[in-house]
């Protein structure tokens, strides 16, 4: 999947000159072909039918029809006590296995499985490789949907399960074009230097991983809420006027991040030098140290056994 970067290495040497959005341009097309079905289709398609009142089971078991592979860790999740809304458990059909599960998590179910692979790359650095990105990305997902759900009580939307998954996007890009050409010294001078990984971008090769997930959230077609978070999830700024919706997804993903990184799920490209920070949306959104703790291991939990029934 990724040979076509040996050719551009060799065509480019000197990638610190690569701006952020040749980087973007040059990958969404290459990453969104990663699976059977297109990764940005699979993505918008299941936003659509979360929002979709007229959507139906068989909308969504047509996805899981097309990959044998995912239609079975359907299956087995929509089998698997923890997730199921069937104590029966005997979901044999994919249609029934989404009616277990429910609209919204087979939506995110899809999603995860369709991003997976994009995780799947070799090399690593230090306590870094994309595996426990990929952990820390799912935690960060999960814990996300957790807080939209219980200080907003949105049940049916994908969106804040997908923010979480996708905020780290561009690290995939740099790790696949940039790993010999400053990212792999950007990784290693954010551990040893305790700074965060998006400045050790910056010193390193110019470019940051909102930049660049930005331009491929853009290229995907995402939802521009997603595209907007892509670009700003760590030094936010402030939504449109009255955009209390967009804010308080940015406000989630942001508390989320931290919390993964707290309690070491993955790999986090954040520092302790950002508590403040971060401390401030979880002011915004009024999450008491008790519901903190909880929130910790209800998240664990739930990756837990996302990793072990679902293998993701």
């Amino acid at each position: 999947m990724w040979q076509f970067i040996s050719n551009l290495k060799a065509a480019r040497p000197v990638y610190n000159r690569i701006k952020a959005g040749k980087i973007g341009r040059t990958l969404s097309e290459r990453l969104a072909r990663a699976g059977t079905v297109r990764i940005p289709d699979v993505l918008n398609g299941m936003q659509l039918l979360c929002g979709d009142e007229t959507a139906c089971p068989e909308d969504y078991a047509a996805y899981f029809a097309l990959d044998k592979g995912h239609g079975t860790r359907l299956l087995r999740m929509a089998n698997a006590p923890y997730f199921s809304q069937n104590p029966a458990g005997n979901s044999a059909t994919l249609r029934t296995a989404v009616v277990s599960i429910g609209f919204r998590g087979t939506a995110e179910l899809a999603c995860a499985l369709s991003l997976r692979r994009l995780f799947e790359q070799e090399l690593l650095v230090g306590p870094y490789s994309t595996d426990r990105l990929w952990t820390h990305s799912l935690g960060t997902a999960i814990a996300t949907r957790r807080i939209i759900q219980t200080k907003f009580g949105d049940e049916r939307s994908a969106a804040p399960f997908l923010a979480g998954l996708i905020h780290n996007l561009g690290i995939v890009a740099e790790h696949a074009m940039l790993f010999d050409h400053g990212f792999a010294d950007a990784v290693q001078a954010h551990v040893l230097n305790g700074t965060s990984l998006i400045e050790e971008e910056r010193r390193h090769f110019g470019s940051t991983h909102e930049e660049i997930g930005s331009v491929i959230g853009r290229c995907w077609g995402l939802a521009p809420e997603l595209q907007r978070l892509l670009g700003h999830h760590h030094r936010p700024v402030a939504g449109k006027p009255g955009n209390a919706q967009y804010n308080r997804l940015l406000h989630a993903v942001k508390v989320a991040d931290w919390l993964c990184f707290e309690a070491g799920i993955g790999y986090a490209d954040i520092s302790q030098n950002l508590a403040e920070e971060y401390a401030g949306s979880r002011r915004e959104l009024r999450i008491e140290a008790e519901e903190h703790a909880l929130l910790v291991q209800e998240v664990k939990e739930e990756l837990a056994q996302y990793r072990r029934v679902c293998d993701l």
